[in-house]
């Protein structure tokens, strides 16, 4: 949450989806539900935080890289 990224190649994917690359070569994908759905807590992808909560009305989506040390 402290970390600077770059925001780009943005993409919109009918009929309600997003990517983008941020924080590297990650490629990112938000998917906004037409509906409020079940999610189980703690299920999103490495680096993506949120209250704890049983439903949401979008997905993130992705596959980070591990940080390099």
């Amino acid at each position: 949450m402290y970390a600077t990224g770059v925001f780009s190649l943005i993409q919109l994917q009918a009929p309600n989806s997003i990517r983008f690359l941020f924080f590297g070569d990650t490629e990112w994908t938000v998917e906004l539900l037409n509906d409020e759905t079940f999610t189980v807590p703690f299920t999103e992808p490495r680096g993506v935080h949120r209250p704890f909560k049983f439903h949401r009305h979008f997905k993130i989506l992705s596959d980070p890289k591990p940080e390099s040390r």
